[in-house]
């Protein structure tokens, strides 16, 4: 509920400041007074932009400040969910700057405009005669169906559960289109693999061919150089273990005589049985070394194989091939394993589909059930405001796709005369007419739909006499659970007030200021009977403002 409303440097406005019933609030004045540039004030407030060229005094700073009661509005998770301290009472106040840039508060932290918009779209209800574009929006019709059947919890559960979907759907058109990217790369990954696969490659290889290959080329050489090793160290006489045996013999008979020479004999025991090694060695290499030519060929044409492998690939040896053989298995089971997860992802694509679809026909069918009493309703509200020919249809087609709110496509036909065709509602012509259509539907949802205050700018406009009284009743019915401020021409809406607030233009001798006064009974009275017959009332305009305010 909006409790106040101050404005300072705002247009017309010097400084006013407003204190609010939480029943019927009636606005009136003389055109030009202001009654409008208050809504512009609030409009502010609402997060609209900001101009300079609405200052006043363009020297000074422009302040709209509103406060609110919040305490049955349940807006406290939106608080927190907004990092915003919460109060039962809340302030919202807009600046406008000399130098034109603007400052938004709640609650006197910074805001932004989109948080305001947000906020107040929670607060205010804001009807102006031509200002019927929410109700023109299909997307504002499907709420209005969804209010009365209360499908507020199953709502809220489809659209959870709709997001799930379209990540899904979105995530498996990725791995498709992945999958399709990488399919000729799989075609050519696997040739990799098979001409790879071929040569059976195994770890150092490559490596170990070339060491054979240098013995084979060089089996001649081998067999000259051990067998002089072994001639000259065994065979040969005097041979050089035979001259060794010698020194170890003649060293072991001198030690017992010079120390010193004790350890040349284990040195020479040493040399000897090394010697005897050296000369084994070189007998069995000699045995086992023969010249194969066709071992030659096999051993050169396999390392040809593996070399044009590692030119192909760029590898240096047979780890870095047999590295790149395994990444290439790896690319390839990622790649078919790509089809195990897109069978996935349609198989759960499936089972949400399944739940959506239930909660789409839970929805469709709670809405087709209140489309009746919608009718009936709005039908006998618009005829005691002398709509009585009036005709009304909803339209529910039911869409292949799944919509925000459901596979529901709702649109209001409407007709404001008996026997004209049914249009769509944002093709009714009228703005009188579709004002009353929009009065008689808040009348109808602002219970089911939280509208915690409802401002009427002018939706009168071009109505009078009964019309006009009917339409004030049912505002302040309204009121009776909801705060309605409603700014009026009209003395029949105008004697329903709670709260009647007369807007009148005043000048300092320098500039024209608006300002605004609450009347007391009796200066209500007079000003109802001036919207009745003009300036100077007779006595039988005044006691027809009092009979209007008695009724």
């Amino acid at each position: 509920m909006l409790k106040s409303l101050y404005v300072k440097n705002y247009a017309l406005i010097d400084e006013l400041e407003i204190d609010f019933s939480e029943r019927l609030n009636i606005i009136t004045g003389e055109t030009g007074a202001g009654k409008s540039i208050m809504l512009g004030a609030l409009g502010l407030i609402m997060g609209k932009r900001a101009d300079v060229k609405v200052l006043a005094d363009e020297t000074n700073k422009c302040v709209v400040e509103a406060k609110f009661d919040i305490k049955q509005d349940g807006l406290q998770t939106y608080f927190e969910d907004n990092d915003l301290e919460y109060a039962d009472e809340l302030i919202i106040r807009r600046e406008i700057l000399p130098s034109g840039k603007s400052r938004a508060f709640i609650n006197d932290s910074p805001a932004t405009l989109d948080i305001l918009q947000q906020l107040s779209d929670g607060l205010i209800d804001l009807h102006q005669q031509f200002d019927t574009l929410d109700l023109y929006k299909t997307s504002f019709q499907i709420k209005v169906l969804d209010a009365l059947a209360g499908n507020a919890q199953v709502l809220k559960d489809y659209q959870a559960l709709l997001i799930q979907y379209r990540t899904k759907v979105t995530g498996l058109k990725k791995l498709i289109s992945e999958r399709d990217l990488k399919s000729k790369e799989l075609d050519f990954l696997k040739y990799q693999l098979s001409e790879l696969s071929q040569i059976k490659l195994q770890k150092g290889e490559y490596e170990t061919l070339e060491e054979e290959l240098d013995v084979l080329s060089s089996s001649e050489e081998i067999k000259s150089v051990a067998l002089l090793l072994s001639n000259g160290l065994e065979q040969q006489e005097p041979s050089v273990i035979s001259t060794i045996q010698e020194m170890v013999r003649q060293t072991s008979f001198i030690q017992e005589k010079d120390k010193r020479f004790v350890a040349l004999h284990d040195r020479l025991v040493v040399i000897l049985e090394e010697a005897k090694d050296i000369a084994n060695d070189a007998e069995r290499i000699f045995e086992s070394t023969e010249y194969d030519g066709k071992r030659i060929d096999f051993v050169q044409e396999r390392l040809a194989v593996i070399h044009k492998m590692f030119k192909k690939h760029q590898a240096n040896s047979s780890e870095e091939l047999l590295s790149i053989i395994e990444g290439i298995e790896l690319k390839i089971r990622e790649i078919d394993g790509s089809d195990e997860t897109i069978t996935q992802y349609e198989m759960e694509i499936q089972r949400i589909e399944k739940d959506l679809e239930h909660l789409a026909a839970s929805l469709s069918k709670s809405r087709q059930g209140v489309i009746k009493g919608l009718t009936t309703n709005l039908l006998k509200v618009l005829s005691e405001m002398a709509m009585g020919g009036a005709s009304f249809e909803v339209e529910v087609k039911s869409q292949a796709q799944f919509l925000d709110t459901g596979k529901d496509q709702v649109e209001f036909f409407f007709s404001a005369n008996k026997g004209s065709k049914l249009q769509k509602l944002k093709d009714v012509a009228s703005g009188g007419e579709t004002s009353r259509f929009a009065l008689a539907v808040k009348s109808i949802i602002a219970n089911a739909m939280h509208l915690s205050t409802m401002i009427f700018d002018e939706i009168d406009t071009g109505i009078s006499g009964e019309v006009a009284h009917r339409m004030g009743e049912i505002m302040k019915q309204l009121s009776e659970k909801h705060q309605i401020i409603t700014i009026t021409h009209s003395p029949q809406i105008a004697a329903k007030a709670d709260n009647h607030y007369f807007v009148f233009k005043q000048e300092d001798g320098k500039r024209t200021n608006s300002a605004i006064k609450l009347l007391d009974e009796e200066n209500k009275v007079m000003e109802i009977a001036k919207m009745l017959s003009g300036a100077k009332p007779s006595d039988a305009a005044i006691a027809n403002a009092r009979s209007l305010i008695n009724q």
